[in-house]
């Protein structure tokens, strides 16, 4: 199961179009606030509490941005819970753009299949873009990607795991995009995971986003 392929595909995005939503691989930046807003949704949860934050597949600090950011979603809440930030990606070069443009927060190159020691006990992970790529990877394989990768998470996550894939409601399916089905989503969360889930599929893109709650509230 080659998922370094997918590494490699981020990093050819971010050779040739630099620190954009191209370089991430994403084709609209207009879309890049939505998809974080869907993801940070999970922190709704969680108001006026203090929460590290595990960005998983950080690429180049997407995350932080918008957390930082006045207009992200948190600032609506009334008591929005306060973020203690990691970034973690395996590829050294992404990392390496993070700590010279990021130095104020953690981050951690490595591989989490291989080396699940790496990953440090947080509250909750975002998980974005590295279930959205298949490659040439087979359908199988990459649900065992994502299981393993899920997996190794949830051993040293406190509260949730929030991830996005690509939906299977579309008009064509690109063949190198993964489309993970709601009944398989949901027979690898029940078998492997929890029953404390949530999908979110209406925010406009083609795909979604899935909570995993280990600790609500």
């Amino acid at each position: 199961m080659n998922y370094k392929e997918i590494v490699k595909y981020y990093e050819e995005c971010f050779a040739k179009h630099g620190d954009s939503h191209l370089g991430v691989g994403w084709p609209r930046k207009e879309d890049l606030n939505k998809r974080l807003e869907a993801l940070c949704g999970v922190l709704n949860c969680f108001h006026g509490q203090k929460i590290k934050i595990l960005d998983v597949g950080c690429g180049t600090g997407y995350l932080i941005e918008y957390l930082e950011s006045p207009n992200n979603f948190l600032n609506r809440l009334k008591t929005p819970p306060k973020i203690d930030y990691i970034g973690l990606d395996l590829s050294e070069k992404f990392i390496t753009y993070c700590r010279e443009n990021y130095s104020e927060y953690q981050w951690i190159c490595g591989d989490l299949i291989q080396e699940p020691k790496i990953v440090p006990t947080f509250d909750v992970a975002i998980i974005n873009g590295i279930f959205t790529q298949k490659r040439s990877l087979s359908q199988e394989d990459m649900k065992l990607f994502l299981v393993q990768v899920m997996q190794n998470l949830w051993m040293k996550c406190r509260k949730a795991l929030s991830f996005n894939t690509m939906s299977p409601i579309v008009d064509y399916k690109k063949p190198a995009a993964f489309h993970l089905g709601f009944e398989e989503l949901t027979d690898i969360i029940q078998k492997n995971f929890t029953r404390e889930f949530q999908i979110v599929h209406n925010y406009g893109l083609y795909e979604y986003t899935t909570y995993l709650y280990k600790q609500r509230g």
